[in-house]
């Protein structure tokens, strides 16, 4: 999370950013925070891999 970053600039440079810029400098600096999904743990894989190959 933003915070999270600004937190770690701040704690680590000395350097206080409001969290609004913390999203512009990932932009500026081509920074992309994707996260995977977290699976279920009573996920049926091969019932998605069925699903898959006939939804396509």
């Amino acid at each position: 999370m933003g915070k999270d970053i600004q937190k770690y600039i701040h704690d680590t440079f000395g350097v206080k950013y409001e969290v609004r810029n913390i999203y512009r400098l990932m932009k500026t600096l081509e920074i992309v925070w994707i996260t995977s999904r977290s699976k279920h743990p009573k996920q049926d894989l091969d019932a998605q891999e069925a699903f898959k190959k006939i939804s396509n």
